[in-house]
């Protein structure tokens, strides 16, 4: 039985692969729109995203120091990670992005993220003055500041955790709770094992035993710089079958 590959992993290496200079290799990405949709905006940003061949999609960047501001707007279709992600990434450059998504994109809460921005410098406008998309974003944000967020979704940290490292200085978050703690390990994990940054995580109080509770909270990551001049990333998950992969309804790019 061959298993499809994981959205949030091949998503992770899209965005590490575009802030990272040189190549990334992501070996059996998962094959749905929003990673496409995901790969297009990485694209808009500078990068080469190469997603010809179905078993390897090749990303080769020039590092966030060469990546643009868009000449086009960033549509995350309907990708929440791709929207969270992208968000922050936008936040990274000097100058005006716009983002935005489809009809539930425009409507998924993202004010959390958005407030930690400002906090770091970043200005972030909703052109229906309601802070949901689409968003104009101008950076680029600055590192050295300590952001809160509330734990509940923990999709507002995921872009902060990832494009913090490439910032000066040493940025905290912290959360009230953090109820959704697999995706943020997730998102540690792919850091640590590129070595793009150290985390520690701190608790407020003593922690239960791991196998007691997998949703305790968790105060705060924080995220040391450690660049990486090149990033050779790989993902080992299984295909879809030929004939699943035949009946996906998007062209290849």
């Amino acid at each position: 039985v061959k298993v499809p590959g994981s959205k949030s992993q091949t998503a992770r290496g899209l965005i590490l692969g575009t802030l990272a200079k040189g190549t990334t290799r992501v070996q059996n990405p998962m094959l749905n729109l929003d990673n496409y949709d995901i790969a297009e905006c990485c694209r808009r940003l500078g990068a080469t995203v190469d997603t010809s061949n179905d078993e390897e999609w090749v990303i080769t960047s020039p590092g966030l120091e060469g990546l643009k501001v868009p000449g086009a707007v960033l549509d995350v279709g309907n990708s929440g990670t791709g929207f969270y992600f992208l968000t922050t990434l936008a936040g990274m450059l000097k100058g005006k992005s716009i983002i935005t998504g489809d009809y539930q994109i425009c409507y998924r809460p993202i004010a959390p993220l958005l407030n930690a921005m400002r906090e770091m410098g970043a200005k972030c406008t909703s052109t229906r003055d309601n802070e949901l998309a689409p968003l104009m974003i101008e950076g680029p944000l600055e590192g050295g500041h300590t952001v809160h967020l509330n734990g509940k979704n923990v999709q507002w940290a995921i872009g902060l955790m990832v494009c913090c490292p490439a910032l000066n200085g040493t940025t905290t978050i912290k959360f009230d709770n953090l109820g959704e703690r697999p995706y943020a390990n997730l998102t540690m994990d792919w850091m640590k094992v590129n070595t793009l940054v150290t985390m520690a995580r701190a608790a407020t109080a003593a922690s239960p035993p791991r196998e007691s509770s997998a949703r305790r909270p968790i105060s705060a990551w924080q995220c040391s710089v450690s660049r990486s001049p090149t990033c050779s990333i790989r993902v080992a998950w299984r295909l879809p079958s030929p004939a699943q992969k035949r009946s996906l309804p998007w062209p290849r790019k």
